[in-house]
């Protein structure tokens, strides 16, 4: 019999991991992910701030030469009468993915992480997952092969906005209503004063704070500080700035603000890795809401990629991720789309038969369809960390 040229561990502890966090990078970097908040400094910020960090693991398998090829974090908890295992995440921010080098084919990786997690738990309950990703599917493929059962819901769609060399013909492939509706708010801003666009990239640790701290006022003094919901009202403000430094130190912060006469009317923070711009947050002053601040923001921010009016040290933009739920202004503006959602599957038989019943029951209730589908949308989680 061929040795297998690859072995499973788990690092048992937030300890473990930040000692292993090099390798975990390398790993991030050498994969199809493109979130910054899946690298390890990050994951273990967001398992501090919301998570018993007792709950804490991660599988990784690893070459024969000590390179890890693939692994996955998540938490342990008990839930559904059974040790489940969750993905770092919540509404307010998202950390877990599963990492695949490359240059491996996940087919001989997949079976040794998939043991391993059983011996952590017996169900998965991984929400807010790409399904259309290669890796993703060939994980799903595998449980479906090895007779675990699977149930897809909480789907929703996220908006990408493809970035071509030219910003004439993208903005004619808009619709007429909404061109005429940035002509109107380009034409009232012009009306008030000078407006400008801000690109900070990669700035310094100073520069990052204060520009945080701005946003976070900014949207604390509108409604999503009147009705409890905005970063400052929840008290993660540190938790979004470290974020943000985390992001920072690995060359991957994009900060934009949109400025009339030297104030501040809009920002959008964004990470930016391997060619996509992923839209965290963006928000408003709402004493200009007649401007469309936000509408103007995106319009000037996409025009600087398309047209090339970036400086040459900075990375090219293949698309814009816009990141959370699909919505109707979101869509105004975006080429295509992906779906994200939860996965609940089996690691055990007695699992298999709870995860069946509760899908069944759940289809009965709610006459949803199972797999993917445009009815299941309507069960739509909103991720608010992927901007307002």
């Amino acid at each position: 019999m061929t040795r297998s040229p690859y072995s499973a561990k788990t690092l048992n502890s937030l300890d473990e991991f930040q000692q292993y966090g090099q390798r975990w990078n390398e790993l991030w970097d050498s994969s199809q992910a493109y979130e910054p908040t899946s690298r390890w400094e990050t994951t273990a910020l967001w398992v501090r701030s919301f998570e018993n960090s007792s709950n804490f693991r991660a599988v990784v398998v690893e070459d024969n030469h000590g390179r890890a090829v693939a692994a996955l974090a998540f938490l342990r908890k008990s839930k559904f009468g059974f040790q489940t295992l969750t993905l770092p995440g919540n509404e307010w921010a998202k950390s877990g993915e599963l990492l695949i080098a490359d240059d491996v084919n996940p087919q001989t990786v997949i079976p040794l992480l998939v043991k391993q997690l059983k011996t952590e738990g017996e169900v998965l309950d991984f929400d807010r997952i790409q399904f259309e990703k290669p890796y993703w599917q060939a994980f799903a493929n595998y449980l479906t092969g090895t007779g675990q059962v699977q149930e897809v819901s909480r789907v929703h769609r996220v908006g990408l906005i493809e970035i071509g060399p030219d910003w004439d013909d993208y903005f004619q492939r808009l619709s007429g209503n909404h061109r005429s509706a940035v002509r109107r708010s380009e034409k009232k801003a012009a009306k008030q004063g000078d407006l400008q666009l801000v690109r900070r990239w990669n700035p310094s640790i100073d520069e990052t704070t204060e520009w945080m701290n701005e946003s976070f006022r900014i949207e604390h003094q509108g409604w999503k500080g009147a009705n409890g919901t905005s970063i400052e009202a929840a008290g993660l403000n540190d938790y979004f700035l470290n974020e943000a430094i985390n992001a920072r130190n690995c060359g991957m912060l994009d900060l934009w603000t949109l400025q009339l006469d030297g104030q501040t009317i809009a920002y959008e923070y964004c990470h930016h890795s391997k060619g996509h711009c992923l839209s965290y947050k963006i928000g408003y002053d709402e004493n200009y809401k007649s401007l469309g601040p936000g509408r103007l923001l995106r319009k000037m921010q996409l025009e600087h990629m398309t047209n090339g009016a970036r400086q040459e040290t900075l990375p090219a933009t293949l698309s814009l991720d816009t990141m959370g739920l699909l919505c109707k202004t979101k869509a105004k503006w975006t080429t295509g789309e992906y779906r994200i959602g939860r996965l609940v599957s089996s690691l055990s038989f007695s699992a298999k038969l709870m995860v069946k019943s509760k899908s069944l029951l759940r289809q009965i209730k709610h006459g949803l369809q199972p797999q993917l589908s445009d009815q299941s949308a309507t069960a739509a989680t909103t991720l608010t960390h992927g901007g307002a």
